[in-house]
């Protein structure tokens, strides 16, 4: 997986840009770029990265992003869906360097130091938001930006209770290139042999550091140990396969690097605070109608 630093153009009319991506191809790979992003992604399975958190994603969500902050929706399984993925690109200078400063916007900047994190909303304001982002695509270049400040304004005024953080409190986005190309490439090493034997000293060749050297540096970078990356991508990637495919959990725990089924069944417990049996059991019921959780 090469590492991307993707490089985003506004539209010939607008100092931002509004588009909309076919969920298969939206995002495949870790990168970065150096604008603010919000995202609109329908209900699809994916592994999500952002930051330092790995998540299997099973429903729509709304995010924005800072500049620099690594991120991908790697895609599990997508469907024909009634609306594209949705995205806006914004500088933080896109109206002028004081346009944040103005006092009117003293809420969403507020939002826009959060977002080194990655924010993800919930609640009506969804709802209301996505149907503004949808607007956008036809409107002319005026009211392109008067809805845009529209969904800023929505945004400011959420509560608490209507978003929260994704990576985690001590994670600092990765602004040096070195470092970025680095841990892109272990990302890539891990995501794409995550069934096999993951070999710490792949990982450490990769970095062109020794093992210890390189078991320090992923912390200093992710805030978590190699272990607990590889366990998390594992662990999202058996979610998947338990929730999707009629096939027995000593298969998916092979299928994602287990030889061992007593540390599989506890590594899954650690991540989602089930076993897979019960796992399976739950998400069953939900694709039988029977039960919803």
């Amino acid at each position: 997986m090469k590492p991307i630093l993707e490089k985003l153009l506004p539209q010939p009319d607008a100092s931002f840009s509004v588009s909309a991506k076919g969920q298969p191809l939206f995002d495949p790979f870790l990168h970065k770029h150096d604008m603010f992003e919000l995202t609109y992604m329908p209900r699809i399975k994916a592994q999500r990265f952002i930051g330092d958190n790995v998540r299997e994603i099973d429903d729509s969500e709304l995010v924005l992003l800072a500049p620099n902050l690594i991120h991908c929706w790697h895609i599990l399984r997508a469907e024909e869906q009634t609306i594209s993925a949705l995205v806006i690109h914004f500088s933080e200078d896109f109206m002028g360097s004081d346009f944040f400063k103005k006092p009117e916007l003293s809420g969403f900047q507020k939002l826009m130091k959060l977002a080194q994190r990655g924010i993800k909303f919930n609640g009506k304001l969804v709802k209301d938001i996505v149907s503004l982002m949808q607007d956008m695509r036809a409107e002319p270049p005026i009211r392109r930006f008067i809805t845009l400040l529209r969904i800023f304004e929505i945004m400011a005024d959420a509560s608490s209770d209507n978003y929260e953080m994704i990576a985690s409190a001590n994670y600092k986005t990765l602004r040096d290139e070195k470092e970025y190309k680095k841990i892109n490439q272990i990302y890539g090493y891990v995501q794409q042999n995550y069934m096999e034997n993951i070999s710490l000293q792949t990982a450490a060749d990769i970095a062109n550091l020794s093992p210890s050297a390189f078991c320090r540096y992923f912390k200093k970078c992710t805030h978590k140990t190699f272990i607990e990356f590889v366990k998390e991508v594992r662990i999202s990637r058996a979610c998947h396969m338990l929730r999707d495919q009629h096939i027995s959990i000593a298969e998916v725990g092979y299928a994602c690097g287990y030889n061992n089924m007593a540390n599989f069944n506890r590594q899954f417990r650690q991540v989602t605070q089930k076993n897979p049996r019960t796992y399976q059991r739950l998400f069953s019921f939900e694709a039988n109608g029977t039960r919803k959780f």
